[in-house]
């Protein structure tokens, strides 16, 4: 077996290894495929934004499309300096 050869399987591992922090978030990156999801999607970070909150302590969980329209569920954690609160499930809808 050449070198090249005996490389490839631990390099494909390490690769795949360093590439799964990205692959859990493939859930959440799935929705936005969707024209309509992604064209709603500003409009509900500016209804965050009215209500005040800090979007870099606001993690999007989910993206539910229905009949009615499109909601996403956020997760809102409110932190300090001394401390970090319990996460807040907020929902934004277009049909509200």
């Amino acid at each position: 077996m050449t070198m090249k050869k005996r490389l490839l399987a631990p390099l494909i591992a390490f690769s795949l290894l360093l590439s799964t922090p990205s692959l859990l978030r493939i859930p959440r990156v799935l929705p936005f495929l969707d024209a309509e999801v992604r064209a709603a999607a500003p409009m509900m970070l500016n209804r965050l934004r009215e209500r005040g909150l800090w979007l870099v302590n606001t993690d999007l969980k989910k993206v539910i499309k229905d009949a009615e329209g499109i909601c996403f569920l956020w997760d809102h954690r409110y932190t300090t300096v001394e401390r970090s609160f319990a996460p807040e499930v907020l929902t934004t809808c277009t049909y509200d």
